[in-house]
Formats: C-alpha cells, sequence, structure tokens
C-alpha cells in the first residue's frame, strides 16, 4: 500500500514537472530535485553503512557495500520510471488536447 501511494507521489511530481505551465516549470523541478536530494543524502549513506554492519560485518567490505546498494537503488530507479511512464503519457496527451483548443478571446480594456 505505501509503496503504491509513493510510486504515484513520484510519477505525478515527474509528469507535473514536465508538463506544468512555463512559469511555474522552474519551481515544480526544483522542489522535485530537493526532494530526490534530500532523501538520496538521507537514505544513501545509511544504507551503505548497514550492508556493510550487519550483512558484511566487516570494515574493509565498504565497496562490496556500494556496490549492492547502487544495484538495489538502480533496480529501484527503473522500476520507478517504468511505473511512472503512463502517468507521463496521460499528461502529455491531456496538454496536447489543451493545446490544439483556440486561444479564448480576451475581453476589451475598459480605459
Amino acid at each position: 500500500m505505501l509503496r503504491k501511494s509513493r510510486n504515484a507521489v513520484y510519477s505525478k511530481l515527474m509528469a507535473g514537472a514536465m508538463t506544468a505551465a512555463i512559469e511555474m516549470r522552474a519551481q515544480v523541478l526544483a522542489g522535485y530535485l530537493a526532494l530526490v536530494a534530500f532523501l538520496g543524502l538521507g537514505i544513501g549513506p545509511s544504507a551503505v553503512a548497514a550492508v556493510t554492519d550487519f550483512y558484511f560485518a566487516n570494515d574493509a567490505a565498504v565497496g562490496s557495500s556500494i556496490s549492492i546498494v547502487v544495484s538495489i537503488a538502480a533496480a529501484l530507479s527503473a522500476a520507478l520510471l517504468a511505473l511512472g511512464i503512463p502517468a507521463y503519457i496521460r499528461k502529455a496527451e491531456r496538454e496536447e488536447v489543451w493545446q490544439e483548443q483556440p486561444p479564448a478571446e480576451l475581453p476589451a480594456r475598459i480605459s
């Protein structure tokens, strides 16, 4: 349940970032990148330390721990990307339909 909601959040963030209005695109991407950076900086080093301590129980195995953590992170990233693609496609199709509509007439200015 938590995994599905987290995947939905990531896919919505990315789809929103790529198809956001021009005025908001930089702010949406900045928020997305900040979220990813904070999660990566918080979880990455802790995961390497946990694998080194609890799986290998040897401080000299840091390189192997990094390899394991990076492999798992790459697999999760690929899975999240695959799960987010349909949401991105739906959002892009809605954007195309919106852009194909003629622009609305602006009201006359009152001086």
